[in-house]
């Protein structure tokens, strides 16, 4: 397994043929390769080449490898999921997962430079286990220019069967990640998993029906 998850981390790398590529300072001025654009703003684009994920903002000469798209061969799955620019910052998941194995973490980087600016993961769960890391995967992401982010994850030990179906009740926790540290805003049964989203600092997301709220420095 941990070659797997070896190979898997590799994925975030930087492509040297990639690097080498010109960049512009307008949309569609990113390395000139063959590519599936997956999300782009005015600074920056996410775009699929060669079997990988990239992200490059305008106006700068490299294009920096986020990981893969979403693979799965069983038992093994891996990659990056929910993509999401705010100017030329980059926040995505970054996943994998195996027989008795479950590791999610979120990703912020700035693609001017490459910089990793945030790399935790999506929660802390109830047991440690040194193999393990997260709480399960992220449904709901948000993320500020200054790479501060925001997410709803899927919490799987938490989540429990239902008395009338073989389906779980799934329980959901959404956390934060700013200046101030990476915190646990709000747990449970009754958050809703596509709730999240951001207005300029204010977070927002519904619970049992009712709007919440909080600050994302």
């Amino acid at each position: 397994m941990s070659g797997l998850y070896a190979l898997a981390l590799l994925l975030a790398t930087t492509s040297p043929a990639l690097a080498r590529s010109g960049g512009g300072g307008v949309a569609g001025k990113c390395p000139r390769v063959t590519r599936h654009i997956v999300t782009a703003d005015s600074q920056a684009e996410i775009f699929e080449a060669s079997s990988y994920v990239f992200g490059c903002a305008y106006g700068h000469t490299k294009a920096y490898r986020l990981g893969s798209p979403p693979e799965c061969g069983a038992p093994v799955c891996f990659g990056v999921k929910h993509e999401m620019l705010a100017g030329s910052v980059v926040a995505y998941e970054l996943y994998f997962t195996s027989e008795g194995v479950g590791r999610w973490y979120v990703v912020v980087r700035d693609l001017r430079n490459g910089r990793m600016l945030r790399n935790v993961p999506t929660g802390i769960p109830l047991k440690h286990q040194p193999e393990n890391a997260g709480v399960g995967p992220v449904v709901g992401l948000a993320v500020k220019p200054n790479g501060s982010v925001a997410w709803i994850a899927e919490d799987f030990e938490r989540s429990t069967p239902t008395t009338s179906t073989s389906e779980e009740a799934r329980y959901y926790d959404v956390y934060a990640s700013d200046k101030s540290g990476t915190r646990l805003l709000a747990s449970g049964l009754n958050v809703s998993p596509s709730s999240l989203a951001l207005a300029g600092s204010t977070l927002y997301w519904t619970q049992g029906g009712k709007p919440e709220s909080a600050v994302l420095n």
